[in-house]
Formats: C-alpha cells, structure tokens, sequence
C-alpha cells in the first residue's frame, strides 16, 4: 500500500489553480504548467479543460452538493491522486458516490488516498488571519494555501488564476459569496496573500 506524506513533498514544486475565469492557454502555456511536480486544484475545478486537464491533488469543500455537481460536469478529473476533504463533505461525496470513477479507486491499488482533515485544521485558530470574525469562513483556497505554507514552509508554492487584489470587492457583491460566511473575509485574505507574496513564502504566476 502507498502511503502518502506531505513531508516527502519539501522540496517539490508545487503549483495552485485557482477558479477565477480564465480563456483557453496556448499550449506553450499548459506545458509550463505540467512542467510543475504536483498540480492542485480547488473545490470545482472550473479552469480544468482551460489549464491542461491535469490534477494531482483535490482540496475540497462541499457546502452546496448542486452548485459542485454543476461545477464539475462531465470533466475528467480521474488523474487525482489524493484529495483533502474534511469528514462532512466526505460523507456527502461518498453518498453521492463522486468519488467512484476515479480508476483508483477501481482497480483496488490504493494508489489513491483521501486525507482526512480534522477538525484542528479547519478550526478558526488554525486559519492564521488576524481579527477574524465569528460566523466567518475562510475559503478553501485561503484554507488550502495557508495550511501548506504554515504546516510545511519549505514547501515551494506558486499560486494562479485567483483573485487577490479584487478580492474584498468580489466577495461583497458577487451572488457565490454575498452574503455568505465568506462574505467579510474578503480583505482579510486578499492582505495576508499579499504578505505571503511580499515575503516570497508564495509566488504568484500570471497566465
């Protein structure tokens, strides 16, 4: 059986894809980020067909079972090897059976693993965001980036397609986040991702 430790992970180039709108790449463009040793993607994926189709690790949310199922469609995302998912959306996933066409899974090699994360991981002392409120929730993007940087910081991380400089804006007055709890967590994340940019613990790429 594989087991699967982050920590062999230290020294690896590690490359974020987030789900803000982005027209089709040239191919030039997918082959830099193939060139990256783990590709992750978030929660629905939405640059999927437009970033090369490839994804190595899942972060996962589900807090609306139709709006995910919606998001993925008919996308194939059966090169995932491991997923991070907290135990509700676990459930609901293995009820809807989402999981079941990964080929893992299948042919019952257990190259396939789902991290479980418990409840430290997604406690508000673990987001690492000064003065946020309660009845407040980061997103899994924040959640996904800030984890790996303070849990792993020799971790070399690069970040695309997310908004960061809109991001307090965006969260206000877009129908996916107004309001919601993400709703006032827009400024917070949009500073702390900018320190993370301005110390180099990230780097941001623009495709």
């Amino acid at each position: 059986m594989e087991i699967f430790r982050l920590k062999d992970y230290q020294d690896k180039n590690i490359l974020i894809i987030g789900n803000k709108p982005i027209k089709q790449l040239s191919k030039k463009q997918i082959d830099f980020i193939n060139s990256f040793d783990v590709i992750i993607r978030v929660n629905g994926m939405n640059n999927l067909n437009e970033t090369g189709g490839r994804v190595d690790w899942w972060w996962l949310n589900v807090w609306n079972w139709e709006v995910l199922k919606n998001n993925i469609g008919n996308k194939d995302y059966s090169s995932t090897k491991v997923i991070f998912i907290d135990k509700y959306s676990a459930n609901l996933c293995a009820k809807k059976e989402l999981f079941y066409n990964l080929p893992l899974l299948k042919d019952n090699t257990f190259r396939f693993y789902i991290q479980l994360l418990n409840e430290n991981i997604l406690n508000q002392e673990k987001y690492w965001i000064p003065n946020i409120k309660e009845q407040t929730i980061p997103t899994t993007d924040f959640i996904c980036i800030s984890y790996m940087v303070n849990k792993f910081p020799n971790i070399k991380l690069y970040l695309t397609c997310l908004d960061i400089d809109e991001r307090e804006m965006l969260f206000k007055t877009h129908s996916n986040w107004k309001n919601t709890w993400h709703e006032n967590v827009g400024g917070l994340e949009s500073d702390y991702l900018k320190s993370l940019i301005n110390n180099n613990k990230i780097e941001y790429i623009n495709l």
